[in-house]
């Protein structure tokens, strides 16, 4: 009964965190943003055009021929179909799924004996940093494969101490889902074998036979493990071999990489993106080492940390391309926390001195990662609301055929703000530039320039016959606006 009235106010807590950080940083009601917000629009215009199944059909299809999430684009419509465009019912979505996150690996790190300091420190040293845009970007799947894996911890850790037909079929859901979310947490799937048996090997301490405890895991769990290595040799089949593995131009297996190119990426990775979490690993590791007493390194430990490996290596070589930095720290960041909170408690709990060191260590960490993603936070309902004002300001002082030009210069932003000024407020004359050089006509036409902030006046300077003279400007920190002072 003690734990279950702690486990509710770890979920009380949980939930209350995450919306007061929407609330105070401003992002729940921030509105649209020029990354993925687009999609809601595109798909429900698809889903209203040709019907919900039709629609479906056509947008899971696509999305099939690029990437392999089929769990991901399944969520991704019916939130269209449900919430529309409602993007406060979509943050509170996502406010459930990483307070969801944060509780299940707490209870997971307060399961594996670990006290409750660290087994805070655990849980918000995972999903704070960088990989907290996943808290509010509303595209990226993270989130909610961040919620299965760690729903797949816990399902690992108690299908160790009990297997019944309900343990095992939570097991097998968990991680099919999380698999199917997204192809980084696809190829995770192999470490929790590891950590199975390195639960099941804590279980059994009064036995010291490996050879027969080995024998007895698989007897055990034979039917689990089959049915887990079935389900991830198809997807990796049909991400291979059917979808394809060089999809995307940042991202992939390119067949002119070799060993010497992905070395070098991972070697980027640690030393940019990656740094502070690698310098966390290696002080807990120092502490570790020098502070503790009466600790026996196990078979048990030996395949946590092997599983720990299993998830470091595989995420870099999958990230060596595409670099690793914000969401994409994500799940590689858990098995940092894993070997740095967990394994490290269990070897100093019996030195004070060094949990005292430890905690701390930790904490300063925790402050660090949790500044960041207030600023972050911050800066992203910033631009939100600014998008909106500029938006607005074109509306009150445009009619609906004048000529929009954005000319930011990302191709995805570009087009969101075609797509929103056109189904917000009705305009339909917008063009997309680019490059200002290659489309230079369309520039001198245009009676209204859209841009980020500081961009206008230095394409103005690229054009002849144009002057900043010639429009009236609104600015804000992140965008601004110019109409031609003909039009208003």
């Amino acid at each position: 009964m003690q734990k279950k009235n702690e486990y509710l106010l770890a979920g009380i807590l949980s939930f209350s965190f995450i919306f007061l950080f929407f609330i105070i940083t401003g992002i729940l009601f921030s509105g649209l943003h020029l990354v993925d917000d687009h999609e809601c629009f595109t798909f429900a215009a698809i889903l209203e055009e040709k019907g919900f199944f039709e629609g479906f059909k056509q947008i899971f299809v696509h999305d099939f021929t690029i990437r392999f999430r089929p769990l991901y684009m399944i969520v991704r419509i019916l939130k269209v179909h449900f919430f529309g465009i409602n993007m406060v019912a979509w943050y509170i979505c996502n406010i459930a799924e990483v307070a969801l996150a944060l509780l299940f690996f707490y209870i997971f790190a307060r399961e594996m004996k670990t006290n409750v300091f660290f087994s805070v420190m655990f849980a918000v040293l995972i999903l704070t940093g960088g990989q907290s845009a996943v808290w509010w970007r509303l595209g990226p799947p993270e989130s909610l494969a961040t919620m299965l894996f760690s729903a797949g911890l816990l399902a690992t850790l108690y299908l160790s101490k009990k297997r019944t037909k309900k343990s095992v079929a939570i097991f097998i859901v968990s991680l099919t889902l999380m698999s199917l979310q997204k192809e980084a947490f696809l190829i995770s799937v192999p470490g929790f074998y590891l950590l199975l048996m390195a639960f099941e090997i804590r279980n059994e301490e009064n036995r010291v036979d490996l050879k027969e405890i080995i024998v007895t895991f698989f007897k055990k769990h034979i039917f689990e493990i089959a049915v887990m290595v079935i389900v991830v040799l198809i997807e990796l089949y049909v991400t291979v071999f059917v979808v394809g593995t060089n999809q995307i131009g940042y991202a992939g297996f390119p067949a002119d990489w070799g060993l010497k190119d992905y070395l070098a990426g991972i070697w980027s990775n640690l030393m940019n993106g990656c740094v502070t979490h690698m310098m966390l690993a290696l002080i807990m590791l120092c502490i570790m080492f020098t502070g503790f007493r009466n600790c026996v390194i196990t078979w048990a430990e030996i395949l946590e940390i092997l599983f720990c490996i299993f998830i470091f290596v595989a995420q870099q070589f999958l990230h060596a391309r595409s670099e690793m930095f914000e969401r994409y720290f994500l799940p590689w960041v858990i098995c940092i926390c894993y070997f740095a909170v967990i394994i490290a408690y269990r070897f100093v709990q019996k030195n004070r001195k060094a949990v005292i060191v430890a905690g701390g260590v930790l904490l300063l960490f925790c402050a660090y990662y949790f500044d960041e993603a207030v600023t972050i936070g911050v800066k992203f309902a910033e631009r939100g609301e600014q998008l909106t004002e500029c938006m607005e300001y074109v509306a009150d002082n445009c009619e609906k055929d004048a000529r929009i030009v954005s000319t930011i210069g990302i191709h995805e932003e570009d087009l969101s703000i075609g797509i929103f000024l056109e189904e917000l407020y009705g305009y339909s004359d917008i063009s997309n530039i680019c490059l200002v050089e290659d489309r230079i006509e369309e520039w001198k036409s245009a009676d209204v320039l859209f841009a980020r902030s500081e961009q206008i006046y230095d394409y103005l300077s690229q054009v002849e016959d144009l002057s900043l003279d010639d429009f009236e400007l609104f600015e804000t920190e992140h965008y601004e606006v110019a109409i031609r002072k003909n039009v208003q």
